[in-house]
């Protein structure tokens, strides 16, 4: 199961359509979640035996109840968004989040996690950014192209459609911000 359909998660896809895990003898089908976090209820219950999700989902899990959700392979180790403004700024500096708006995504916990560990790592304490994740996708580009907030934080391939219709510019990549995000391997 994934938690959301992405492209983060490639590999699993292409060796599905490729007959890779076939090839190897396992009967692999994919799900999506009904809803983001979804995979972590479904795991514990028993209803899917694998799923695709961050590190964030499992330490949540291992906090709150003392569960053990093993990771056992990495399918990529950067954060796959990007940060978008709606003017070029070119001398963009952190620093500049201070006071404005960020729309993040609402599915997950580690993109949030990320934009935290980068805004501290650069001097600014998040408390003074406004960072809005409780707007699942749709409804945050809805909001963004109405004109709702100052920054927005997003993946592919909304990044190449809103640049393509001028409604945003590209301000930096999350991944080469963040840095590699590894997950224990179990």
């Amino acid at each position: 199961m994934e938690p959301f359909h992405s492209l983060f998660y490639a590999p699993p896809y292409v060796g599905l359509a490729l007959g890779h895990f076939a090839a190897e003898g396992l009967e692999v089908t994919m799900t999506t979640a009904a809803v983001g976090g979804g995979t972590v209820p479904a795991l514990l219950d028993g209803t899917v035996e694998i799923s695709l999700g961050g590190i964030m989902r499992s330490l949540d899990v291992a906090d709150r109840e003392g569960r053990l959700l093993p990771h056992f392979a990495e399918v990529n180790n950067r954060n796959g968004f990007f940060l978008l403004s709606r003017t070029p700024r070119p001398d963009f500096k952190w620093q500049d989040l201070s006071g404005k708006t960020v729309l993040s995504f609402a599915e997950a916990p580690t993109p949030w996690q990320c934009m935290l560990t980068v805004l501290r790592r650069e001097g600014v304490d998040p408390a003074t950014v406004t960072i809005e994740r409780y707007r699942p996708l749709a409804e945050k580009i809805a909001a963004w192209r109405a004109g709702h907030g100052d920054f927005l934080e997003t993946g592919q391939p909304i990044v190449e459609q809103l640049l393509m219709e001028g409604t945003a510019r590209l301000v930096v990549s999350m991944g080469d911000a963040t840095g590699p995000v590894h997950s224990p391997l179990i």
